[in-house]
């Protein structure tokens, strides 16, 4: 997964609200799938989102968090389930979710090779 300035990714998300939160469930599903963590693509999640009215993105979100919990970067789920519910998630999400994912990036780098 890629790690993002999260402050960029605020800059992004209210200059392009739409099209940079496409990318970003797109990028993001992405990844989780290279890592065998899910078996949905970006694209089949975008469309489903779409489909169904933006529902789907909660499940996508809470997917997101569960996967991050999985992978040891923090739980993520109730709190995005909760600002996403008080319409505030839109904006907030986005960055709580790039956090945990830079957390996890972080640690895996500061991992030892050898043990």
């Amino acid at each position: 997964m890629i790690k993002r300035n999260r402050l960029l990714v605020f800059i992004l998300m209210g200059a392009f609200q739409g099209l940079y939160l496409i990318y970003f469930m797109v990028s993001v599903q992405n990844g989780l799938k290279l890592m065998q963590l899910t078996k949905l693509s970006g694209f089949s999640v975008v469309l489903l989102s779409i489909l169904t009215l933006g529902i789907f993105s909660l499940v996508w979100q809470w997917n997101v968090g569960k996967s991050l919990k999985n992978l040891r970067a923090g739980d993520c789920r109730v709190i995005c389930l909760i600002l996403s519910l008080l319409i505030f998630g839109i904006l907030i999400n986005p960055l709580i979710i790039q956090g945990k994912i830079n957390r996890y990036n972080k640690e895996k780098q500061q991992k030892p090779r050898y043990a």
